[in-house]
């Protein structure tokens, strides 16, 4: 791909990355060309064919349980419902979630992050740091949900993120800006 130097004359050009996203990596990841917005994509033809997220399917061993946590718990709202297959899909108006129901769940083998290919884990934004307090207090009381760890912060980038698994065993990460730190 080729790529020009900002201020070398070339004309303005769009940023290879989202205009925030060094504030999500850590000090070393930062340094690079990438990610100081030093280089740019030159013109729109060899921009990225994708736009973002639409959204991230799961299969999951008991679709109805799912979903009571994303949308009783958590407070996503049910957008829509594939009885059929049987899927059921949520939305916190930002990302959209479908939920698929495993075949024979019975048979499936536990996911395990440090050997399974595939998902290591669901990353969703809250609100705030007291709200990812609240949500750890919630997400502690509730059946089923393990909590792999509090609210801690995320190396020395100003965030502050939680990490559990909830009911079907899909590990969920819930992060939030830390202002205070900054």
């Amino acid at each position: 791909m080729k790529r020009a130097r900002v201020g070398s004359g070339d004309p303005p050009v769009r940023p290879i990355l989202p205009r925030d996203a060094a504030r999500f990596m850590m000090p070393e990841m930062r340094a690079g060309p990438l990610i100081t917005g030093e280089y740019r994509v030159r013109d729109s033809q060899q921009a990225p064919l994708t736009r973002g997220i639409h959204h991230v399917g799961l299969t999951v061993p008991d679709v109805e349980a799912t979903a009571a946590v994303f949308t009783g718990v958590l407070g996503m709202n049910e957008v829509g419902r594939r009885p059929a297959y049987p899927a059921i899909f949520v939305s916190d108006g930002t990302v959209m979630l479908t939920l698929w129901q495993a075949e024979n769940a019975a048979a499936a083998a536990p996911f395990d992050r440090r050997c399974n290919i595939g998902l290591h884990h669901l990353a969703l934004a809250v609100a705030d740091t007291a709200t990812l307090d609240a949500l750890h207090g919630t997400l502690a009381g509730t059946p089923g949900v393990v909590v792999e760890f509090a609210p801690e912060p995320l190396g020395s980038i100003p965030f502050r993120h939680m990490m559990c698994a909830i009911p079907v065993g899909v590990r969920v990460e819930f992060i939030a800006s830390d202002t205070a730190a900054q």
